[in-house]
């Protein structure tokens, strides 16, 4: 007995033992994690804006395994744990990427509360982009955790809510980065949007696609027949909806590949299909011939046996497809119901995926990178006045509580009394509209801000709590986002190389920076390498981009700029490809000593300082190498057109005038800064020219949905977009819009839109919808959320000798006035002076590429006379344009651009030749159609002062 007594004391003892080194263990765990990650208790709450529950000083750690349903994972404590994600290596091809969404849309009802449809109401935060509202996702994950919204809005400044957004960020995914070869699809030209509906129509969509639903439905059932296939694929691959040249070249040569490709596979399969047959009567014969190895081959016959009935089956529902499909049928109907289901999944999970990553970047660049002092008191006063709402409507809410309460009081007291009625209370206490309380409140909120009375008073908001797993995650200010943010930046100093050969490894000085006015930022934001950049921009300058096969036409722009007696100093940007050779032409070209000038000078001596002809002055010129600011991964993401925005983000200035190598000006540099629309905005552009090509609805659909959303302009004051931007020529179908050869930009304003550009580029559902970069350069600041740019009020012009037309076959004179040439021309809506245009100074600027044999042959009625030998063409064409007139032709809007009619007037605008300079000559008229669709453009007629400058001008250009 006492043995048994004394085993079992054993056994409890043990499990004793095992019980308490469990909770030691567990014990110490927590001790340790307490110490890993600052935190507060439960208990503790928010409710000032001089409190802060992302770095309290408790170190009272409640466990994030407290919350049911969760897990804890270390690295998700520290932000700068980050490893990559295996399926998105940076060294991964687009091409190798896959999209794979499903669409999950956010809870819009947060909206829809009775706080935030007054707080809109109350501050115009008015959507009027015509589509179906949406959200980045983190914030429908931050409502989630806080489903008041009071509690976020009334109690966190503007910092808090920077750290709140980018904490519930990491939860989504705390391996998350913004990655520039993310697989988006494009949905473009699938089919049009219902006008001001939400969803696509899937009648117009079913209608336009049909051949293409049937063909999809004929493949997936194996009803395709050879024919078929090959047809489909010719069409797909003449009717590929690219605008532009490259990518339609690059388009079709794909398609084409496709469908030899597929006309292969489909060669291949009959030629299996007799191969097999042809096999299965041989090998019938060898049965015959050889009845004593049947049992040996029988297993493997009958599954050939099978394979061949298989095929058999398929090639004869392939002779039978008109018989067996039918369009009208039920199983197709579901087919193109399926089909466009998937179709909208996709579309909607790369609309929400665009506008997450665009609201990730928009929120950082305004959270953590440096701000001017105007826009740190935009911040405090949007915090202040938001939380004096938040305040009106707590009272409120307070008051119609004690209301009720009271009438629930008096109700119960008049059933026993019976003297009281409900009737009474409610006329003697009648209830009044929020809207009436919170004008109340402004009103005496405007009484307190006049300084005649300062009480405070208790506040109703309810108190702000962080959840145990948002306590989890540590931020560490702009140093643990920036990489993830911009990871295709290396964050190292672009290469700066003066024309002496001193080499600089961070921005040159050219003037003292006034810091007070772009030094301040928000807190922690000191270690970005971003804000370390932007304290650095100083000056004003002229950015060029340039390779070693732009240099002559940068010799002649920098003559240009010395006959000019430019000042400003010039940065050549170049990503690697710029040689030793080719830096020391330019430099001559630079420095050397010019004394001599065109004859054609002494007739505009007068326009300069005196002295001018002596010495034009030399150029201050630096070359710039972007090319070890970009990671590796991602270098030949900004090739071809994606230089010139890599020169907008890293060139040094404050202030810069970008141009394209072949763009000559006809006024001093400085002369654009002076600009009264750029001064005022920080940002011009001019307009291209008014061809015919149109974008279709879903372009602006796509540009609308990544604009800021409601949402953002409640947590973060973000803008909502307007109609100068919404009914801009480009928001309404006009596909070329701006000409990008020279654009005007205070970088030191408007830094975090540049910051835009490289990424957009790098994406396709918006590299898609651009001819190169030029839509870019307008498009970032609504992205931003920003609408301080301006346009030049006229469209393009062409400038040059106007076309002595003959009469009509009828006798009458043309009402339409013509001028033939390549360039696109800028005249100033101010004044009607001839300000810039691009393709060079050459009458024609490829030259060098003409057949002048064929192009003698064509230039009847083209040009201002008749040319009768090739060397008198070849002459013309390598000669200055001889500008003495412009013409700015009609445009009413991008859908009225076409004026056909009986009386031999020209129906467009512009009219582009391609039988003449290398298929690249563009005639202009100055008005189009007749009668009631006249449309009437402008002449300008240039003096004979003026027509001497531009000779002069032109004549330095061409050397």
């Amino acid at each position: 007995m006492l043995k048994i007594k004394a085993k079992k004391f054993v056994a409890y003892s043990g499990v004793i033992a095992l019980i308490l080194v469990v909770n030691l263990y567990f014990i110490t765990k927590r001790t340790s994690l307490s110490h890993k990650i600052r935190t507060f208790s439960d208990k503790q709450t928010y409710n000032s804006l001089n409190e802060d529950p992302f770095h309290s000083e408790s170190d009272n750690y409640q466990s994030y395994l407290d919350e049911p349903g969760t897990t804890y994972d270390e690295s998700i404590g520290d932000p700068n744990h980050f490893q990559e994600p295996q399926d998105r290596p940076d060294d991964t091809n687009e091409e190798e990427l896959v999209f794979n969404g499903k669409y999950s849309p956010v809870n819009l009802s947060i909206l829809n509360t009775t706080v935030l449809r007054s707080y809109k109401e109350q501050f115009n935060i008015t959507d009027v982009r015509n589509i179906s509202e949406t959200f980045s996702v983190t914030y429908d994950n931050i409502f989630k955790n806080h489903p008041n919204p009071m509690e976020v809005l009334g109690n966190l400044d503007f910092n808090q809510r920077c750290q709140l957004y980018f904490t519930n960020l990491y939860l989504e995914d705390h391996n998350w980065f913004i990655n520039p070869n993310e697989p988006l699809p494009i949905f473009r030209y699938e089919f049009p949007y219902k006008v001001g509906l939400q969803e696509y129509d899937y009648e117009v969509w079913a209608k336009n696609k049909e051949e293409d639903i049937i063909y999809q439905y004929k493949l997936e059932h194996g009803l395709l027949r050879k024919e078929e296939g090959e047809e489909t694929n010719k069409e797909e691959s003449n009717n590929d909806g690219d605008d532009t040249e490259d990518s339609t070249e690059n388009k079709e040569n794909h398609n084409q590949d496709q469908s030899d490709k597929n006309e292969e596979n489909n060669e291949d399969q009959l030629k299996q299909e007799g191969k097999d047959k042809s096999n299965q009567e041989t090998k019938q014969d060898d049965e015959n011939e050889h009845q004593n190895t049947e049992d040996k081959e029988s297993t493997s016959g009958d599954a050939n046996e099978g394979k061949e009935d298989g095929e058999s089956d398929r090639l004869k529902s392939k002779r039978n497809t008109d018989e067996e499909f039918s369009i009208d049928s039920e199983e197709f109907e579901k087919f193109k119901r399926r089909k466009h289901a998937e179709l909208m999944n996709d579309l909607r999970t790369v609309e929400q995926r665009t506008v997450d990553l665009m609201t990730h970047i928009r929120v950082f660049n305004k959270c953590f990178l440096s701000v001017n002092h105007h826009e740190l008191e935009a911040k405090n006063n949007f915090i202040k006045n938001q939380v004096d709402f938040m305040n009106s409507v707590a009272d409120q809410q307070q008051i119609e509580k004690q209301q009720q309460n009271n009438e629930e009081e008096v109700t119960s007291k008049s059933s026993k009394v019976g003297k009281i009625s409900l009737s009474e209370v409610q006329h003697t206490n009648k209830k009044r509209k929020l809207s009436d309380y919170i004008s109340d409140y402004w009103k005496v909120s405007d009484f307190m801000k006049s300084g005649k009375t300062d009480t405070p008073k208790e506040s109703n908001i309810p108190k702000f709590v962080l959840k145990n797993k948002e306590k989890s995650v540590r931020l560490q200010g702009c140093s643990s986002l920036e990489p993830r943010i911009y990871r295709w930046l290396s964050f190292q100093f672009p290469i700066f190389e003066r024309w002496t050969g001193l080499i600089e490894m961070s921005p040159p000085k050219y003037i003292n920076k006034p810091t007070e006015e772009y030094g301040d930022s928000t807190e922690d934001s000191d270690d970005c390498f971003l804000n370390r950049f932007r304290s650095q921009l100083n000056g004003k300058g002229i950015v060029l981009t340039a390779g070693d096969h732009h240099v002559d036409e940068v010799i002649n722009l920098l003559r240009l700029l010395r006959a000019l007696n430019n000042k400003l100093p010039i940065q050549i940007v170049f990503v690697d490809n710029l040689s030793s050779a080719s830096k020391t032409r330019i430099v001559h070209a630079a420095r050397e000593k010019m004394t001599r000038l065109p004859s054609s000078f002494k007739n505009v001596e007068h326009l300069f300082p005196d002295g001018h002809s002596l010495n034009l002055p030399p150029q201050e010129v630096w070359f710039v190498n972007v090319y070890n600011v970009i990671q590796s991964s991602y270098k030949n993401k900004f090739l071809t057109f994606g230089n010139k925005l890599l020169a907008s983000v890293f060139n040094s200035f404050e202030e810069f005038i970008l141009l394209d190598a072949d763009t000559v000006i006809f006024k001093n540099p400085e002369w654009f800064f002076e600009i009264p629309k750029y001064k005022k905005s920080g940002a011009f552009f001019y307009k291209d020219r008014s061809t015919t090509d149109i974008r279709p609805d879903s372009d602006a659909y796509f540009f609308k949905k990544s604009f800021p959303s409601t949402m953002d302009s409640i947590m973060f004051d973000f803008p909502q977009v307007t109609n100068k931007t919404l009914n801009l020529d480009a928001m309404q179908g006009m596909y070329h819009f701006m000409e990008a050869g020279l654009v005007v930009i205070n970088k030191a304003r408007h830094f975090n839109a540049m910051l835009l550009l490289p990424i957009i580029y790098s994406w396709e559902p918006f590299h898609y919808r651009s001819y190169g970069e030029k839509e870019f350069f307008w498009l970032v600041f609504p992205l931003e959320g920003n609408e301080n740019y301006e346009f030049n009020e006229y469209r393009a012009a062409a400038v040059g000798e106007i076309n002595q037309r003959g009469k009509k076959e009828n006798g009458k004179k043309y009402l339409a006035k013509q001028l033939c040439n390549a360039h696109p021309a800028h005249i100033h809506d101010e004044d009607d002076s001839l300000v810039w245009l691009n393709s060079g100074f050459h009458f024609c600027g490829k030259y060098d590429k003409v057949d002048y044999k064929h192009d003698l042959e064509f230039q009847k009625n083209y040009y201002v006379k008749t040319f009768e030998t090739e060397e008198e063409i070849k002459k013309y064409y390598y000669d200055p344009i001889p500008i003495k007139s412009a013409i700015i032709p009609p445009f009413k809007n991008a859908f009225e651009n076409v004026a056909p009619n009986d009386d031999d007037e020209p129906p467009l605008a512009w009219e582009m030749l391609h039988v003449l300079c290398h298929d690249y000559m563009w005639c202009t008229y100055s008005s189009i159609g007749s009668g009631d669709n006249y449309q009437k453009g402008k002449v300008i007629e240039f003096n004979e002062k003026e027509q001497q400058y531009f000779k002069f001008l032109g004549d330095v250009w061409v050397g």
